[in-house]
């Protein structure tokens, strides 16, 4: 009798083995494709429609309508934005993706017409084309900057909170010019996307002064 019960537990042990093997714990995480482009560029004041992904799990198949989707998009202002999506399937294991959307900057590409303000209150307008930088889908490049021949050439980054321009020097006729702390801001007139002001310090010869810009659109 007893060797028969023994018999019977050495069975039990190998199915038992046998069953354990034959398990397989779901410790894969689902996968999340996105669909359409990554990063997704937009133009200035576009409609923002997510294209969406699908989420799969190696266990559990399509869990597509589990998947939560967070981050918002503003078309009003250039930035890159980050679209997160998510899911988890049935053992918890998590999943997620990133969608970048960049809201370029080429609607505020123009010629306008601009007047400067000096410290003393005198004016001096000019016209200045703003264009499209081959640097980037946030960049700007405005060439003889300011009006003082093609040796000023001022690169801006537009972003979320305005306009920042790279400090630079060139040389002119009256020597070595510095123009620093560029800032400006940019934003909705009518249906266009225009450039407002750009205020900047311009240092010649020791001579340094703050300089502030209104652009009108053309």
């Amino acid at each position: 009798m007893k060797k028969n019960i023994l018999s019977l537990s050495v069975l039990f042990v190998a199915v038992a083995i046998i069953f354990s093997s034959c398990t397989k714990d779901d410790v894969g995480a689902p996968t999340i494709s996105i669909t359409g482009d990554n990063p997704y560029v937009i133009e200035l004041g576009g409609t923002w429609t997510d294209p969406g992904a699908i989420a799969n799990d190696e266990e559990d198949g399509n869990i597509t309508s589990k998947m939560t989707v967070t981050g918002t998009v503003n078309t009003d202002k250039v930035d890159e934005y980050s679209i997160v999506y998510k899911v988890t399937d049935k053992a918890g294991n998590e999943g997620s993706a990133t969608r970048k959307v960049r809201v370029k900057a080429d609607k505020i590409a123009a010629t306008y017409r601009v007047t400067e303000t000096y410290a003393d209150n005198t004016t001096y307008e000019y016209t200045q084309t703003v264009a499209i930088s081959s640097q980037g889908w946030n960049k700007l490049v405005l060439n003889s900057f300011a009006d003082f021949g093609q040796a000023s050439v001022l690169t801006l980054t537009a972003g979320p909170t305005g306009l920042t321009g790279v400090n630079y020097s060139f040389t002119d006729a009256d020597g070595t010019a510095n123009i620093k702390n560029i800032t400006g801001t940019y934003g909705k007139v009518g249906t266009d996307y225009n450039v407002l002001t750009i205020k900047y310090s311009f240092d010649e010869g020791g001579n340094a002064t703050v300089i502030n810009q209104t652009y009108v659109r053309q």
